[in-house]
């Protein structure tokens, strides 16, 4: 039962793992791990003018003078916070709200994973292993003609069944090679992998339920409905070499190859190496001698990822159902609805990565320290074209973002034995910084419910916050005479805030708005204190 009336969630697991050496030289893993969830859901968090509205939000804007129910034991929605005058706001009564709607989600999730592995000779060993995920998802929402809409007189029935089938597996096939002789340790790895993902989602809506007896689609009018199916699909080719001398240096190649669907048919293949190399000063003969250090270790690395999280079929030019009119009638059709671009590729992020690991005293004094640079390009991004196209955004590679900073960790065991006290100090920091945009560097504007609040330009963070500077409080009549005359606020008074002239033309007007701040933080630290006994 959750924290508001009506909301409740359950769930049912079921975990089989099994473990079996089928022979001398074959293992066995086995996992099925299936799970049942019921969800009864309550709008919670949607705003008092959504549809349907939330209840907390309605709560908040709710008067207390306001009666929650009629003298009858009704709930009141007709002489609530909507009838209050006076400029307020109008809201749906919230237990209204509990009562109206009912919001029901069942759904079966299956993992499974089977797993064996060869041991061929001592040293080298194959594993192939295949993994499942099966999602069945339902949902039925309806809303009830009881519920009025904030100072509705009527009701606004609604019903949606929505129903989806996932299946995602993977299939990995490796290779693994081992072996240490002397002072020197070589492991390797080969492989390839390949993964598949199908969705299929199916949603059908209706309205103008007569009553609220029956709650199914089937109690109304069906007005709309719609089927997706999609599917995506992965195959890599993957290698890795770990060398170590002595246990003292330490080296780490590998390189990957990804093949991508969602990228244009010339341009599916990524290639991403990373090389990383250790040395433990500790090991060295003239560190040997000094107890008091347990553990020293420089470290460097550097390497290539890649990013495809972007939409399926984001490189290919989709159609969309239009109608039109054809002679006076109403006829299906199609329309473009987005561009195509067969050299849509991976986004890439190249890291450098400088650390220093430091043991003291057994180790009861453990210190991390990292300085990285992130440079990501060909940044997968929605990008204005010219509306000469016939679309405002395109799915572009475009710009280049770098991150940079430092990471400390420093764990402290401060009390050993029955009773031990553990501290760990952690603190980072980190530049964000646009290096280049699209062909002239144009900044790209985020807009949403109240505008454009958010700018992404060379320089700068990525979404940076975009507004009017304020440059103080007017105070008397005379200050606001003499401030450049504010075109957006023509009539101000003492007490509201005077804006800066940004491009100093002597007035205030949009061409002012500049950046005003960054929701990156200058730095992020934590402690975290542990005691046993």
């Amino acid at each position: 039962t959750g924290i508001l009336e009506k909301a409740e969630f359950e769930r049912y697991n079921l975990l089989l793992n099994l473990d079996s050496q089928l022979t001398d030289k074959l293992d066995l893993n086995l996992i099925v791990s299936p799970t049942i969830t019921e969800n009864q859901r309550v709008p919670a968090s949607a705003p008092y003018f959504a549809r349907p509205p939330g209840v907390i939000y309605s709560a908040l804007v709710h008067s207390p003078v306001v009666k929650p129910y009629n003298s009858d034991g009704s709930i009141n929605q007709r002489n609530n916070q909507s009838y209050l005058g006076g400029g307020t706001t109008t809201a749906s009564n919230p237990l209204a709200i509990i009562e109206g709607v009912d919001d029901k989600i069942k759904q079966f999730q299956t993992r499974a994973s089977l797993a064996l592995n060869y041991q061929i000779t001592p040293e080298l060993s194959f594993k192939t292993y295949g993994g499942a995920y099966i999602n069945l998802y339902n949902q039925d929402l309806f809303r009830a003609n009881s519920l009025l809409y904030r100072n509705a007189s009527e009701g606004e029935s609604f019903a949606q069944a929505t129903s989806s089938t996932e299946i995602n597996w993977v299939w990995e096939n490796t290779l693994n090679y081992e072996k240490e002789f002397g002072d020197h340790f070589i492991n390797g790895l080969i492989g390839y992998t390949a993964q598949y993902d199908n969705i299929a989602v199916k949603q059908v809506l209706a309205d103008n339920f007569p009553d609220d007896l029956v709650s199914t689609i089937s109690g109304g009018q069906v007005f709309a409905g719609n089927a997706i199916e999609e599917e995506w699909s992965l195959a890599s080719a993957i290698f890795r070499l770990n060398y170590a001398f002595k246990d003292k240096y330490l080296f780490t190649g590998t390189i990957r190859s990804d093949r991508s669907s969602r990228f244009g048919s010339d341009n599916q293949t990524g290639y991403f190496p990373s090389l990383s190399a250790g040395w433990r000063l500790n090991k060295e003969s003239f560190l040997e001698s000094i107890e008091a250090i347990s553990e020293l270790k420089l470290r460097a690395s550097w390497g290539l990822t890649g990013n495809f999280e972007i939409p399926n079929y984001g490189a290919i030019g989709l159609l969309a159902p239009n109608n039109y009119n054809f002679s006076g009638n109403q006829v299906n059709g199609l329309q473009q609805s987005t561009i195509s671009n067969p050299d849509l590729t991976w986004e890439q992020s190249e890291q450098t990565n400088i650390g220093l690991e430091l043991g003291l005293f057994k180790n009861r004094l453990f210190l991390l320290a990292d300085y990285y640079t992130t440079r990501t390009s060909d940044l997968l991004l929605n990008a204005s074209i010219s509306s000469v196209t016939g679309f405002q955004t395109t799915l572009l590679n475009l710009g280049e973002v770098e991150n940079r900073g430092f990471e400390i960790a420093l764990n402290s065991k401060n009390l050993v034995g029955e009773l031990s006290w553990e501290t760990d100090l952690n603190f980072s920091t980190n530049k964000n910084e646009v290096i280049s945009l699209n062909e002239n560097n144009e900044p790209i504007f985020s807009a949403g419910s109240a505008g454009i609040r958010h700018v992404t330009r060379v320089g700068d963070p990525i979404g940076s916050y975009f507004g009017y500077v304020v440059d103080g409080i007017y105070q008397t009549q005379a200050d606001i005479d003499n401030a450049p005359f504010d075109t957006q606020a023509p009539d101000p008074s003492p007490g509201d805030f005077r804006f800066k002239d940004v491009n100093g033309d002597g007035q205030i007007t949009p061409e002012d708005r500049t950046v005003t701040g960054s929701y990156f933080p200058d730095f992020t630290w934590g402690i975290t204190n542990r005691f046993n006994y």
